[in-house]
Formats: structure tokens, C-alpha cells, sequence
């Protein structure tokens, strides 16, 4: 992995540490203190500069959510803080430049609003990662192409999730994987709607207020 930069001098690395399978537990068991939180961010940067990366990605799937504690929403917003303080102290005479700290963050609504304090913890992040790669699963009745936008059996994500992040003040928006689009118009809306869709809500780009059509019914 490392010897991409060999490529691209400027490419950063980041650590991600979380995600689906790895539960709540071990993060709330790490907010549960200040003690706790400041070993977390002393021992990341040693594990960060010793293994070569450039930053840490929190990808906690989330805090006050599944199992974790409502508490945690705040103590989550702590451990961003530490994070930060301990990254922008760490003494740099070496020439490394100061390390990253971005974090994953739910796309849906409601986790949104009960998971994080969006105002705070952008203030001490580099950037978010907005996880809006499940817009379209198993709790549809049908199965379509995975690019959620108007005119399709999931009319609101896309539109909807970008002007979330406008209207909240974040800082861009992150698609997973480039292949979630629609490169060739097989899903009837042109080509790269997904990015389409982003890009003109982004620039303000008028008669975006589209009528969503209903699900197909499924005998």
C-alpha cells in the first residue's frame, strides 16, 4: 500500500478504526474517561508514525446508537477534541507534517442527529466522510441500480444527503467507490447521475425540486 507514494509523493494514508462489525463497546469503553481518551490518542500517534501513515479515520458505527450509551454523543465529541489537541502538540522537529484526524460519519438522518454534534466536531476535524453507500438495500420490495436519485425506486437520497451537507455547514461530501455511479445511462438518467446530481446541487444549479415517483408494487 505504501508504495503507491512512489507514485504520488503527496498522497496521504490514513488509519481507519471501526466500522460495522467492530460494535460500539470498544469506543465507549474508551470515552468513558479522560485517562482513557488521552492513552488512545498518545498511542495512535505512535502506531500512526511508526507504521507510516499520515492520519486516523474514527469510523465509530455510532456512538449513542447500537448498544451505546446516549452519553457517548458528547463523549464522542471529547475524544474528537483530545484527538485534536494531542496531533497539534506533537512535536514536529523531525519534519513529518502534523497528522490528519477525520472521522465516518452516518448518513441517515435520524443516527445523524442523535449520533453527533455536527458543529463541534467539525471544528476539530480535517474532513468527514459522509458513509452514503447504503441508500438502496434489502429493505426495498425491488431491486434497481445502485444509484439513488429522482426517478428511481429511492427518490430522495442523493438530492437530499447533499443539501444535508450544505445546509450544515460540512465541508464536501464522499462518495465510497466511484463505481456506485452510472458511467453508461443503463438506469434511464444519463450518464453519471450520482456525480451529476452533487455536483449541480453544490453549485446552486436551479430546478432541482424533483417529484418523487412511488415504488412499483411488487405482487
Amino acid at each position: 500500500m505504501h508504495d503507491v507514494r512512489s507514485k504520488n509523493p503527496d498522497l496521504k494514508l490514513l488509519l481507519a478504526v471501526g466500522g460495522w462489525n467492530h460494535g460500539t463497546k470498544p469506543f465507549t469503553r474508551i470515552v468513558a474517561n479522560q485517562s482513557n481518551m488521552d492513552a488512545f490518542a498518545t498511542n495512535s500517534i505512535k502506531f500512526l508514525r511508526q507504521n507510516g501513515f499520515d492520519g486516523l479515520d474514527l469510523d465509530w458505527e455510532y456512538p449513542a446508537n447500537r448498544g451505546s450509551p446516549p452519553e457517548d454523543k458528547e463523549r464522542f465529541t471529547s475524544l474528537v477534541k483530545t484527538l485534536r489537541t494531542k496531533y497539534d502538540n506533537e512535536d514536529l522537529r523531525n519534519g513529518n507534517s502534523r497528522l490528519l484526524l477525520t472521522a465516518a460519519v452516518a448518513a441517515s438522518k435520524p443516527e445523524i442527529e442523535s449520533a453527533y454534534e455536527i458543529s463541534k466536531i467539525a471544528e476539530n476535524l480535517d474532513f468527514i466522510n459522509l458513509m452514503a453507500f447504503d441508500m438502496n438495500s434489502d429493505f426495498y420490495n425491488g431491486t434497481q441500480c445502485n444509484t439513488p436519485l429522482y426517478k428511481s425506486q429511492t427518490p430522495y437520497e442523493a438530492n437530499n444527503v447533499t443539501k444535508y451537507i450544505m445546509d450544515n455547514g460540512l465541508g464536501g461530501g464522499m462518495m465510497w467507490a466511484l463505481d456506485l455511479d452510472d458511467f453508461h445511462g443503463v438506469c434511464g438518467q444519463g450518464k453519471n447521475p450520482l456525480m451529476k446530481t452533487m455536483k449541480d446541487v453544490f453549485s446552486g444549479k436551479p430546478g432541482l425540486d424533483f417529484v418523487p415517483t412511488a415504488l412499483p408494487v411488487v405482487g
